[in-house]
């Protein structure tokens, strides 16, 4: 939801970008928020619903990589974008 807060991203931030990834990012934590108790529980819904998590998170990644592409949104993103990339251990 970065994206579409006032004064966390540059003015120039295309909508066309801003609004499918946000709400892509906020379903796709939904989606990770209602897997996690069906994994604890062991329950036979888990496997596909960790899939499920991976298959909507991989489409919101690709889609907001094309969609920022398209509409040139690096360049208006702002430092906050970058300084998420510190704390991954993955970087």
């Amino acid at each position: 939801m970065m994206f579409l807060t006032r004064g966390a991203t540059y003015p120039g931030l295309a909508a066309e970008f801003a609004y499918p990834a946000a709400f892509g990012d906020l379903f796709t934590a939904t989606i990770a928020l209602v897997t996690i108790p069906i994994l604890l529980r062991g329950s036979t819904l888990a496997r596909p619903a960790v899939w499920f998590f991976n298959l909507v998170g991989t489409i919101d990644l690709l889609l907001a990589i094309v969609l920022a592409t398209i509409h040139n949104a690096p360049v208006a993103m702002g430092p906050p974008t970058g300084s998420q990339s510190f704390g991954c251990p993955c970087c």
